[in-house]
């Protein structure tokens, strides 16, 4: 599986947020589609709004892709945030860094 195209935060996401190896085998399949496809917003952003809307559960990823358009996806992953006005553009770890700093 050539995961070339998808960015290390998003790997190292989907490593830590599923458990089995078939799970991780079966979001880099889904994840790898969606790189395919032209979604209307960056496959990045809907990517990490998948995996943070979906909480590390294979059958919400696909259900919610299945109904759900892909603005829809990253508004509801940034109001299950807090709104924190990012939209998960940046990667994982500046978006990380970004909530420790405003936490404290």
């Amino acid at each position: 599986m050539e995961t070339n195209s998808i960015p290390e935060d998003i790997l190292r996401k989907i490593e830590r947020m599923f458990t089995s190896d078939a799970d991780k085998k079966a979001v880099l399949t889904i994840v790898l589609e969606l790189f395919d496809e032209n979604w209307g917003v960056g496959c990045d952003q809907l990517t990490r709004s998948l995996l943070i809307l979906t909480d590390g559960n294979l059958v919400d990823l696909r259900k919610t892709i299945s109904t759900m358009e892909p603005r829809d996806i990253i508004m509801s992953a940034e109001a299950k945030c807090g709104n924190p006005r990012h939209y998960f553009i940046p990667p994982f770890d500046l978006i990380e860094l970004a909530n420790n700093e405003r936490n404290g």
